[in-house]
């Protein structure tokens, strides 16, 4: 499925300016998810992290890989908009893991 960020609101609990995602190009649920966001010259972090030569910082990559990867869990049937703080029974719990022998899988 795609996504326009109209959409991606419905599923995400993240709101602008802290959404990292501007539009899913392909959603599948339980799978996998990819997409971008659009960053504009005048993004709030773009003033502060590195001014003379801007950058979207790590941890904002990271945000928006995590926010991605939520999509193909909140787009399973039943979890659309959940607030995980309230209904942490209601979404399958993932591992994942860094290094040469990187993946994931449910717990």
């Amino acid at each position: 499925m795609k996504l326009n960020k109209e959409q991606i609101l419905e599923y995400q609990q993240n709101r602008p300016p802290y959404l990292m995602i501007d539009f899913a190009e392909e959603v599948i649920p339980g799978k996998s998810a990819k997409g971008y966001k659009d960053f504009k010259e005048d993004e709030w972090f773009f003033q502060v992290h590195w001014p003379s030569d801007p950058n979207v910082p790590g941890m904002l990559q990271i945000e928006a890989l995590v926010q991605m990867s939520a999509l193909s869990i909140l787009s399973l049937p039943g979890n659309k908009g959940i607030n995980s703080r309230r209904n942490r029974h209601a979404i399958n719990v993932w591992e994942a893991s860094l290094g040469p022998n990187a993946g994931c899988r449910r717990g």
